[in-house]
């Protein structure tokens, strides 16, 4: 009896394991899949506006939410979208627009966590002086997601955890 008990706990193991049921952070890989794809969607959106130098690519007319900065300030979508217009028309040329999920966490049976790394390397022009110079720029964000009726959507802008910006050069700032 022992004998075949020893035989079958293994093969129960691994029957779980492959069928996904004890994922990397709780997440089951078609629920990670689905969210990675959905993160580096919005990662493309965001490339392609850039591209094209069209904020309202990103923040379309239809928004109506706004968003409250880690100061307590209110930003409407226009204004939102205005300041990001102003951030892109100084932009001679885009080197580098890189997004990569670091982690997907569960939260809940229906709600997950997920943290990626923005990597953007572009040419600038100072408004002041009209000085080209290459900015780099590093964020680290977090995003949750929910599943409602089956469907994983955002459930909210993406917030900034950690940014670092430098400009070609400097080395006092780097990383």
């Amino acid at each position: 009896m022992w004998r075949r008990l020893s035989f079958l706990v293994p093969l129960l193991v691994a029957l779980a394991c492959a069928s996904g049921s004890s994922p990397k952070g709780g997440v089951p890989a078609a629920d990670r899949k689905a969210i990675e794809k959905l993160v580096l969607d919005a990662a493309d959106l965001a490339r392609r506006a850039w591209d094209a130098r069209d904020a309202s690519l990103m923040i379309p007319e239809s928004t109506t939410a706004s968003v409250q900065s880690p100061l307590g300030v209110v930003y409407s979508p226009d204004r939102l979208r205005q300041d990001l217009q102003h951030r892109m028309d100084r932009v001679i040329r885009i080197d580098t627009m890189d997004v990569r999920v670091d982690s997907v966490r569960a939260s809940g049976r229906d709600s997950i966590f997920v943290y990626s790394t923005q990597r953007f390397v572009r040419m600038i022009r100072q408004p002041e002086d009209g000085r080209e110079g290459q900015r780099f720029s590093l964020a680290i964000h977090e995003q949750l997601f929910v599943r409602t009726k089956g469907v994983w959507s955002s459930a909210g802008p993406e917030r900034q955890l950690h940014t670092r910006n430098w400009w070609a050069g400097d080395s006092t700032d780097a990383p």
